[in-house]
């Protein structure tokens, strides 16, 4: 279960409160929380799609980029 300082709880609730705010940059380009937590949700819906629950630890090996975030 998520706690208050989880970082996905952290950030829906700054998506909510000031959606538009940049989150992340990299370069030129940035996201926004909204966008950020749009993806966090894209990522969330596929891995339940593989069988991964929220009491399950796993990792992603995955080269940085604004498009893994």
């Amino acid at each position: 279960m998520p706690t208050a300082r989880d970082p996905s709880t952290i950030i829906r609730g700054t998506s909510q409160r000031i959606p538009d705010a940049v989150a992340i940059t990299s370069g030129n380009e940035s996201l926004t929380y909204a966008e950020l937590n749009a993806r966090a949700n894209s990522l969330a819906c596929k891995l339940r799609g593989c069988g991964v629950n929220r009491d399950m630890i796993f990792g992603l090996l995955v080269e940085w980029s604004l498009e893994m975030m």
